[in-house]
């Protein structure tokens, strides 16, 4: 007797140019993107979604952005081209939205007790 497996939570591909273009779309809104927040607009395996992005974009290491991609200049300067000549504000650091559970990470924060130690 064969055992079914659940689809409910899988992924399926899409096409690589498709993926691009849904990726300069996301990289147009905002300068920087998780990849919870990528993984949730685009809905696509994180694998797959990692190959490309390693290809056209730079995940921060450090810094108030860190573990967060942001495109590479040169493809930076391709979308600025494609949008007409309006360049994206290089001062614009917005960072996408998580999600619905982001506010309530937000939220947590705001608990926490905070006292001062002296030396």
């Amino acid at each position: 007797m064969e055992k079914t497996k659940k689809m409910d939570n899988k992924t399926t591909r899409m096409a690589e140019n498709e993926l691009y273009d849904q990726i300069n779309r996301c990289f147009s809104e905002y300068n920087y993107y998780s990849m919870k927040a990528l993984r949730a607009r685009l809905r696509q395996p994180e694998a797959y979604l990692r190959h490309v992005l390693d290809e056209i974009a730079v995940l921060v290491r450090s810094g108030p952005f860190a573990n967060h991609y942001t495109l590479k200049p040169a493809y930076r300067e391709i979308l600025k081209t494609e949008k007409g000549g309006n360049p994206l504000a290089e001062e614009n650091t917005t960072v996408a939205p998580v999600g619905e559970g982001a506010e309530a990470l937000d939220d947590e924060d705001e608990d926490i007790k905070m006292e001062d130690v002296l030396p």
